[in-house]
């Protein structure tokens, strides 16, 4: 238990080393556009390539995937139903954009290694699997195809165009072909995937906290406290849909819930500012999301 909170509250130190070098002048408000770019282009498709490397998917496993993939979906159209009547876009699509995804990699991962076993860990890498797709850049790409007010046709060639210019979605594309083919990539080639996947979260989490603006109003702290108020009560309701109503052991569900409480992804921030969003509110946003999913997660570890 110490160990897993160590990991985690290490999320929260990088945070606020972040915010201090952002604070101190270290680093310049293009930094953000810089690490950014790293961790779309280099580090995020290194993640996918060495988590799905080698990965051989049976019926249980593209099941899990189907789960992450389909609890994205679900969120998202909760809030676009739930923003319809919101008149200003920026917030709308503010509001679809960070009350969805889940940080399955760098977050919830090291709960399950710490209290379940190998397969509970390999259900959170599974779940994943299919968390990317959206998280990585599907949720995005249907927000930004919803901004076109055109025919049906064009908003899905605009949304596969958002797809396919996507770093970390061409990546997951290239490794699910492979695994389909029962291919993989030479041990070399991952020797060096792993130096780049190892620098993702630290490169997310400076990123979190150079954009945070700690001069919140009551208005800002109120809009986001709804938003994540309202994706705990969802995260609830998935949780124990997953953990009565699933057809797997005991492990796998457990591991499934805590997948279920993981905060909202980094990639939030820049997908946030691809959508000329407010970057400091999603920022704010995703370190006070960090700081319920500590909370959720360590209750629902004592409770299962």
């Amino acid at each position: 238990m110490e160990e897993s909170f160590a990991k985690v509250l290490s999320f929260v130190v990088f945070i606020a080393l972040g915010w201090g070098l952002r604070r101190f002048g270290i680093l310049k408000p293009e930094a953000f556009h810089a690490i950014s770019g790293l961790v779309m282009c280099v580090t995020l498709p290194c993640v996918t390539m060495t988590g799905l490397n080698g990965l051989d998917m049976g019926a249980d496993m593209v099941m899990m995937a189907l789960i992450g993939f389909a609890a994205n979906v679900v969120f998202l159209v909760f809030w676009i139903v739930a923003t319809l009547r919101t008149q200003d876009p920026e917030l709308r699509d503010f509001r679809r954009l960070n009350g969805s995804g889940f940080s399955i990699g760098p977050f919830a991962i090291p709960y399950v290694s710490t209290f379940l076993g190998s397969g509970g860990l390999l259900t959170a890498l599974i779940f994943d699997v299919g968390n990317a797709v959206m998280s990585a850049g599907g949720t995005y790409a249907c927000i930004a195809g919803l901004r076109e007010r055109t025919s049906p046709a064009r908003m899905v060639k605009v949304v596969i165009s958002k797809l396919f210019h996507s770093g970390p979605i061409l990546a997951f594309v290239f490794m699910v072909v492979l695994c389909v083919l029962g291919l993989k990539l030479p041990d070399t080639i991952i020797t060096c995937t792993k130096v780049g996947a190892a620098a993702n979260t630290f490169l997310c989490m400076i990123m979190i906290g150079e954009s945070i603006n700690l001069s919140l109003t009551m208005r800002e702290f109120v809009e986001i406290m709804k938003i994540l108020l309202t994706r705990l009560v969802l995260q609830i309701g998935l949780a124990l849909l997953m953990f009565y109503f699933l057809p797997f052991d005991m492990e796998v569900r457990r591991a499934l819930v805590l997948c279920a409480f993981a905060p909202v992804p980094a990639m939030n921030l820049i997908y946030t500012n691809e959508l000329k969003g407010n970057l400091s509110r999603a920022a704010n946003l995703s370190s006070l999301s960090v700081a319920m999913a500590i909370i959720s997660m360590s209750v629902a570890v004592n409770l299962m």
